[in-house]
């Protein structure tokens, strides 16, 4: 084998690799020119030194050495960093724990709180729901009492009735007494002079008994309560006119009857006088019914509006008692979003705690992997230690400065890890004092305001339940009093009821009188309402015909707008189309005098060449077949386009009148004198062109 010279090996040491180097956990080291794959493959027995045992590539493992040292300063800045982050997630752990264990206080004193508002709302909703039985059972006996006092007004309508038929027997006994009376006194004087005395006494009587029943039937409009006695009364005397009339059949027995008749006249006259005075007491007392009834009028509407308010004081009273409620539920949702986020925060936390120390066993087995690194990388040195050595005896100079440079970073690199740990202990240190310092202090401050808070919220429960206390003693006292309201409402409903019912057949007549003219005035309404109905209708009909009429005369103006706007809408159509065919036309004998006017330059082009010119500017004589060959093309040339360009225009544009063309400017001559300036020619004929076309055109 060979062996490589000190200058060939230290230059070639630069770009060298050692493969063995592969396996270790330290990043690769990447050269800037690699060795080639033959020196790569060789095994390290090839590239040591069989004399001193020192490799060749010495100076690139000294390099990665140094790389490595690099990359472990790197690592353990790192893990420097990893500890602050690391105590610093355990000062945000210790908040986290101590808010949480704070914000559990504050969760379980706020359900106490809302416990002890759930049992006042409950006992507010038994007082509320007391409350509306009463009112409930209130309302009920009012129906009860109104029900009674309708089934009393059609009483009092069925009554008013019964008086009616009343009248109309009183009436019939007033004729059927008359009668009798007629009857008797003539049949009185016929029989007797005596008996025509008692007759004349009796009809006297009897007349005033017709007036007082007259003024009885006056007062009997007016009350309705001694109805059941007049008319026991009127049937005593339908009894007496039967006897009567009986006596007209016993005319013989009426001298027996006569004192009876007396008699019974003069308990007649009693009872009469009796009836009076009681017609007089029971005006008095219906007119204090009036009066009382009025009075029970006004105290039930005064009722009712005691009840209308006390139901908008209950319905204020529970809209208060549901707003309460509502808040406290929003105070319960916030608590519970708090209570989810105090979770998340500590599921966080405790997520943190597993990755600190996923990552502390990351760092530990990273300083292990790192320690073995290290004590590899001393064995290394030794051994290059043990082949410098063998090295400084087989080199020269160049292999001693290598040597001492060699010491120097060994020493180097042995003293960095002293120092990494030194520098490592006193941070450490300085971090446990500082923390220790944080945590004082933290714990000060968390205790001072876990005091305040406690305080304040203290404070706040004695307010709490002082106002609660207040709330529930003015509670208390205006159910009593509602009670008591209740009770007296109900007392003097009862009372009013009872006057009422006692006072509703009083008003029965009344009732009836303006039943009827209600009745009266509501058939006039109805005749009335017929009336402008049947206007109504006329004079909707007579509208509904005009607005229809109007309509068909809106339709047809719309069918004539349309009809224009489409025979516009053609007559633009066609006025474009004969727009287009006229520029089309124009363009095209615009092209044609272009195609003539180059056929007249070629046809002069041949000429010339046919018949050519002298020297001295004379014109040499032309073969004239030439010239008479070329003259019937020419002709027709100019002729069909002339003729087609004419057509044209005139079957687009019939009405617009045709510009004049002079045919000499059209057709073209061969002769010797026009020859002579064929180019002007050209021109004018070019502008007669475009002056056709703006005629055509309607430009100026």
């Amino acid at each position: 084998m060979k062996t490589a010279e000190p200058g060939e090996v230290f230059c070639q040491s630069d770009t060298m690799t050692e493969p063995e180097v592969k396996d270790e956990q330290f990043p690769h080291y990447t050269p800037l020119h690699p060795l080639p794959e033959e020196i790569r493959k060789m095994s390290r027995e090839d590239t040591v030194c069989q004399y001193c045992g020192v490799s060749y590539l010495i100076h690139t493992e000294i390099k990665k050495l140094e790389d490595k040292l690099k990359a472990t300063e790197k690592e353990l800045e790192r893990y420097k960093g990893r500890e602050d982050r690391e105590t610093r997630l355990q000062v945000e752990k210790d908040e986290l724990l101590t808010n949480k264990k704070e914000l559990e206080e504050t969760l379980a004193s706020k359900e106490n709180v809302l416990s002890m508002l759930k049992q006042e709302l409950k006992l507010a909703n038994d007082s509320n729901k007391t409350l509306e039985t009463q009112c409930s059972e209130a309302t009920a006996s009012a129906d009860k009492y109104r029900q009674q006092y309708l089934t009393l007004l059609r009483k009092c309508s069925s009554l008013s009735t019964i008086v009616g038929q009343q009248k109309e027997s009183l009436k019939e006994l007033r004729q059927c007494a008359g009668s009798f009376t007629q009857d008797t006194v003539t049949q009185m004087e016929a029989a007797k002079n005596g008996v025509k005395e008692m007759c004349a006494g009796i009809h006297a009587d009897y007349e005033g008994v017709q007036s007082r029943l007259q003024c009885l039937e006056m007062e009997h409009m007016v009350t309705t309560q001694a109805n059941k006695s007049l008319t026991d009364k009127l049937r005593s005397q339908e009894e007496k006119t039967k006897n009567l009339q009986h006596c007209e059949d016993q005319m013989t027995s009426l001298e027996t009857h006569n004192k009876e008749l007396q008699a019974k006249l003069n308990e007649c006259q009693g009872q009469l006088e009796e009836a009076r005075s009681k017609s007089r007491q029971v005006t008095m007392e219906v007119e204090q019914f009036h009066k009382q009834i009025r009075t029970k009028t006004d105290e039930l509407e005064e009722m009712s509006r005691q009840k209308q308010k006390q139901a908008q004081q209950s319905d204020v009273a529970l809209k208060q008692l549901d707003n309460q409620l509502r808040q406290k539920e929003g105070e319960l949702t916030t608590v519970q979003k708090q209570l989810k986020n105090l979770e998340n925060k500590h599921r966080e936390v405790e997520r943190r705690q597993a990755d600190i120390a996923q990552q502390n066993v990351l760092s530990a087995n990273e300083a292990r992997d790192l320690k073995e690194s290290l004590e590899r990388a001393r064995g290394d040195v030794e051994a290059l230690k043990n082949e410098r050595e063998t090295m400084i005896a087989a080199h020269q100079s160049r292999i001693e400065e290598l040597r001492e440079s060699f010491k120097r970073k060994m020493a180097e690199s042995e003293s960095w890890p002293n120092k990494l740990q030194e520098a490592l202990a006193g941070e450490k240190n300085r971090h446990v004092a500082e923390l220790a310092a944080l945590e004082k202090k933290l714990k000060e401050s968390f205790v001072m305001e876990l005091q305040i808070e406690k305080e304040k919220y203290d404070e706040l429960m004695h307010k709490y339940q002082g106002q609660s206390k207040e709330r529930n003693t003015q509670k208390a006292a205006e159910i009593s009093d509602l009670e008591a309201r209740h009770r007296r409402e109900l007392e003097a409903v009862q009372q009013q009821l009872k006057d009422a019912k006692k006072h509703a057949q009083t008003r029965e007549a009344e009732l009836c009188k303006e039943i009827d003219t209600l009745k009266r005035i509501i058939a006039d309404l109805q005749n009335k309402l017929g009336r402008f109905e049947s206007q109504g209708e006329e004079r909707v009909g007579e509208l509904s015909q005009e607005l229809n009429a109007l309509r068909a005369r809106l339709k047809a103006e719309e069918d004539k707008v349309v009809s224009l706007n489409n025979s516009l809408q053609q007559a633009r159509e066609e006025a474009q189309f004969l727009q287009d065919t006229v520029r089309n036309e124009c363009e095209e004998r615009f092209e044609l005098t272009e195609v003539l006017s180059e056929a007249r330059r070629e046809l002069l082009g041949l000429r010339k060449t046919n018949g050519g010119y002298n020297s001295g500017g004379g014109k040499t004589a032309s073969p004239h077949g030439t010239d008479n060959g070329l003259a019937p093309l020419r002709k027709s040339v100019s002729i069909n386009s002339i003729q087609s360009a004419t057509s044209s225009a005139h079957s687009q544009d019939g009405n617009k009148p045709r510009p004049s063309v002079p045919p000499n400017q059209v057709n073209v001559s061969y002769k010797s004198e026009g020859s002579k300036t064929p180019r002007a020619k050209n021109s004018g004929s070019l502008d007669d062109n475009r002056r056709r076309i703006s005629a055509l055109l309607g430009r100026p």
